[in-house]
């Protein structure tokens, strides 16, 4: 399509494997850069929304390109910005896509609340001590990690703080382990040992009762946390 009509191709911008939901992509950010620059005249995009899904986004770019004076080209829409109504069904589809967007979040959402309130796992890196077990989509139990976590808490509900129990640990295992007292502090922290999921973030004291086996007893948990407290009270 460039060359047939003599214009010179002097740059290609691509994101693979980046959301068109934003601007703040790398090649995108160049690509303002460079027009900014006056790098070039003619911007050619498949679709519109391979720019930008969101409509604020999108007028913020068409405000850029128009001070550059850079004439943006759609190959699905060859007459694009000639006319008031070209102008206007654009900023219609660009909002329709900023609103499937919000509401595919919004379903997300819906389904992680419902997940949650089964006890069930939603996301994030799985607690050392645990597997995944997708046909039930819950956690099982790893005998042999589970053991160390239950001596780890059992060492800090001896008094022992997390730089010493990590010593332990390393010295244990002859090396091959890099226990620390930070990752340390992270296990005993985490209520999924006792059984519960971590609570919202805007509540982060609550907890939910989980549907995976705990590895540690409540009360050995509540002891634990109280030494961490006390400590840092200290």
């Amino acid at each position: 399509m460039v060359s047939s009509i003599g214009w010179r191709l002097v740059d290609v911008f691509q994101d693979p494997g980046s959301s068109s939901e934003n601007l703040a992509r790398p090649e995108m950010q160049r690509l303002m850069a460079c027009a900014e620059l006056g790098q070039f005249e003619h911007l050619v995009v498949y679709a519109v929304d391979r720019l930008t899904r969101r409509l604020f986004d999108f007028a913020r770019l068409m405000e850029l390109l128009d001070k550059s004076r850079v004439k943006l080209t759609v190959v699905t829409d060859p007459h694009f910005g000639e006319s008031a109504a070209s102008r206007l069904s654009l900023n219609i589809v660009a909002a329709a896509s900023e609103f499937q967007q919000d509401l595919t979040k919004e379903r997300m959402a819906e389904t992680r609340a419902a997940m949650k309130a089964k006890g069930m796992r939603v996301a994030g890196r799985k607690p050392f001590g645990y597997s995944y077990d997708r046909v039930f989509s819950r956690m099982v139990i790893v005998p042999e990690e589970a053991e160390l976590v239950e001596d780890f808490f059992s060492l800090a509900a001896r008094g022992k703080t997390p730089a010493e129990i990590a010593d332990i640990a390393n010295r244990r295992d002859g090396g091959r382990c890099d226990w620390n007292a930070r990752r340390i502090l992270q296990v005993l922290s985490n209520p999924v040992y006792a059984g519960f999921l971590p609570g919202d973030a805007d509540k982060p004291k609550s907890l939910m009762k989980g549907n995976h086996e705990a590895i540690v007893s409540q009360q050995i948990y509540d002891r634990v946390q109280h030494e961490i407290v006390s400590r840092r009270t200290r």
